[in-house]
């Protein structure tokens, strides 16, 4: 865009806008002197991002826009990989956290058998049950 605003260069139908004002939400940042990022429309009328520079020695403008539905979409990809790894990483926990928790409460079960066969006189029989803590009450048993 030229000092004014005007579009002089295009790689969208250069032939339908070239000659034409730029947005008016665009003109105006531009004529702030600013580097800017900005949701705004199209000339075309679609929503976009746009991002634009103002030459300090031309005064003239570039800008360059995305599609908005475009970055929304990658964006929500994104957020639905990121979902998808979480609910795996809780998934897996879950899973873990119940196996652990199976492992402590067989190896309480068998604590508990070994200590009533023992108040009752009957032959004590102590399972290895890989958890540190339970083997050690099973040996004072």
């Amino acid at each position: 865009m030229d000092s004014s605003g005007t579009i002089v260069a295009r790689t969208r139908d250069p032939q339908r806008f070239v000659g034409q004002k730029a947005i008016e939400q665009v003109v105006r940042h531009l004529a702030s002197g600013r580097e800017d990022t900005i949701e705004t429309l199209t000339v075309e009328g679609l929503p976009a991002v746009s991002s634009f520079s103002r030459s300090s020695l031309s005064n003239w403008s570039v800008a360059v826009g995305a599609p908005k539905a475009a970055l929304d979409q990658k964006l929500y990809g994104l957020i639905a990989w990121f979902g998808a790894g979480l609910l795996a990483a809780v998934a897996i926990g879950l899973w873990l956290a119940a196996r652990l928790a199976g492992r402590v409460t067989t190896a309480i079960r068998d604590l508990n058998d070994a200590a009533l066969a023992l108040g009752s006189g009957r032959p004590v029989e102590l399972p290895r049950t890989h958890l540190v803590e339970a083997d050690a009450v099973g040996a004072a048993i």
